[in-house]
């Protein structure tokens, strides 16, 4: 279970340091995008394949986790109380 709180993201063991944004997605579709605080793989041990993250080691690019949870994810509505 996917336990949602202020300043973290929490399943089991995995607790990640995150903040949440509500925007619309480039599809056009409203979403809660959590954006992990710190660099590194973090929240895919909590959200699996949803995450995104387009680092680049061979031109030092480096970029933090992100997942989008849209309307239709029974994930949002938790997640909504925390977007800003």
């Amino acid at each position: 279970m996917i336990e949602f709180r202020k300043h973290f993201v929490k399943k089991g063991a995995a607790k990640v340091r995150c903040r949440y944004s509500k925007n619309v997605h480039i599809n056009g579709k409203a979403c809660i995008t959590i954006y992990a605080k710190d660099y590194a793989s973090q929240l895919r041990p909590i959200f699996g394949d949803q995450v995104q993250n387009n680092t680049e080691f061979q031109t030092d690019y480096f970029e933090k986790d992100r997942v989008c949870l849209f309307e239709d994810s029974p994930l949002y509505q938790a997640a909504l109380k925390y977007a800003v």
